[in-house]
């Protein structure tokens, strides 16, 4: 005799339920120490600024050769 088990599924919604950004932020808080995000955030901030003076340093670099030899034939 097999034994059939009966599974109850919950209700499915596409509608997703409004949550209020201060109830995530405050879940936020809960799960991960403020010191952490802000060190996450401080981190982030630098590796940013870090990226971005590099690629425009390396940008400054590409139009200095990309215009150089067309300055000499200008010149000339």
């Amino acid at each position: 005799m097999a034994i059939i088990k009966m599974v109850h599924l919950k209700k499915f919604s596409f509608i997703s339920p409004v949550i209020e950004s201060v109830e995530v932020f405050r879940a936020i808080e809960t799960a991960i120490p403020p010191d952490a995000i802000e060190q996450a955030i401080d981190k982030n901030l630098a590796l940013s600024s870090r990226l971005k003076n590099h690629f425009r340093r390396e940008l400054e670099l590409n139009e200095n050769i990309s215009i150089f030899p067309f300055s000499i034939l200008l010149s000339a």
